[in-house]
């Protein structure tokens, strides 16, 4: 199987989720769920994932509702694609239907982790860009600089001779 008949199949996974959300609308709502209004959610039925006012909001529509589900397809698809083309295992058609049903899930939660994402890659290139900086622009904290004293001799330097020093000495006269 090619990366296009994975796409495809990973499009039915995308389609098998939606299904399940239609059905799941009907027994809980009663109407389809692109009708499901404010006066179809029943009073008890409030969910603590709902913002204040979201209960009042209009029924989205057919148009709307047959909007989402194919964007929802298409990124079903094309995870499935992309796996596929790039791993050899992800070609298995049971695979490619799993990473479909999943795509719209995984893609929520890596869209919650990309803050963290950037603020490590900024952080780890700021921390490449000070480990390659230039030595003559700053030396690094751990080196001694050099001293400008010298070390102290244990021992006291010879002093040299006249006749070390190059002169000349004659015999029976004194430096």
């Amino acid at each position: 199987m090619d990366w296009l008949a994975a796409a495809a199949v990973g499009g039915l996974g995308g389609i098998a989720i939606e299904a399940y959300d239609i059905i799941t609308a009907l027994k809980w709502h009663g109407v389809a769920p692109w009708k499901v209004g404010p006066d179809t959610v029943k009073r008890p039925a409030r969910r603590p994932d709902l913002r204040p006012g979201e209960e009042k909001l209009p029924a989205p529509g057919r148009a709307a509702y047959t909007v989402a589900v194919v964007l929802s397809t298409l990124v079903s698809a094309t995870l499935a694609g992309v796996l596929a083309a790039t791993y050899d295992y992800a070609t298995v058609p049971a695979v490619s239907f799993a990473v479909g049903m999943g795509a719209i899930g995984s893609l929520q939660r890596l869209a919650k982790l990309v803050p963290l994402l950037v603020a490590n890659l900024v952080n780890s290139s700021l921390q490449a860009m000070v480990a390659t900086r230039r030595p003559e622009d700053k030396p690094p904290a751990d080196t001694k600089e050099p001293s400008v004293e010298p070390e102290p001799a244990s021992e006291p330097a010879p002093t040299e001779t006249p006749a070390e020093q190059g002169e000349h000495v004659t015999e029976g006269t004194t430096p």
